[in-house]
């Protein structure tokens, strides 16, 4: 599993006039990684393939979010859940280990999950892109779906958290965390 620190080498060393250093330095002095992983996706796929506010209505009544962001090339379709851990000072090794499997090895396989539900049950799924293009991702003639949980953990947990691929029965393929 590669950490962000190198993919904003590998993305600078592609395009050096890119600005994501500065972007990840900024999202985590906010404390938004899920907006830096999109920063990413966007320069490393560019906009037109990345979709980062990812609600969508099938009614007026129902609202959904599907995985935190998609891209989507031909028939490849990369879905990935974001989980970041902003601890309290005193938090614990095993207070850290809980939040991994909670947050990261339950929920986010859940919201995973539904996400693969969402785009078989609904004919229609308009979201925009990041260049603010709307598309029914409901109409992909996708092949392959890749999974990723990407998660930042607080420092006490990271060496303890697992970094792994796992296959769920009720996941079809593999989900890498």
């Amino acid at each position: 599993m590669r950490c962000a620190e190198e993919i904003v080498r590998e993305i600078d060393q592609r395009w050096p006039w890119s600005d994501t250093e500065e972007v990840v330095v900024k999202a985590k002095q906010k404390h938004d990684f899920e907006s830096a992983v999109g920063k990413l996706n966007a320069a490393y796929f560019f906009r037109e393939f990345t979709f980062s506010t990812n609600t969508f209505k099938p009614n007026p009544a129902n609202e959904f979010e599907l995985a935190d962001k998609v891209v989507w090339l031909d028939d490849l379709m990369i879905l990935s859940q974001i989980k970041e851990r902003i601890a309290p000072p005193d938090t614990t090794a095993d207070k850290e280990r809980k939040w991994f499997a909670d947050e990261v090895v339950k929920k986010a396989t859940r919201q995973m999950r539904d996400t693969l539900s969402y785009l078989k049950t609904y004919p229609k799924i308009k979201v925009r892109n990041d260049r603010r293009h709307v598309f029914n991702l409901a109409s992909a003639q996708v092949t392959q779906t890749h999974r990723i949980v990407i998660y930042n953990p607080h420092p006490c947990c990271h060496r303890n958290a697992p970094q792994k691929s796992t296959t769920e029965a009720r996941l079809p393929g593999c989900l890498s965390i």
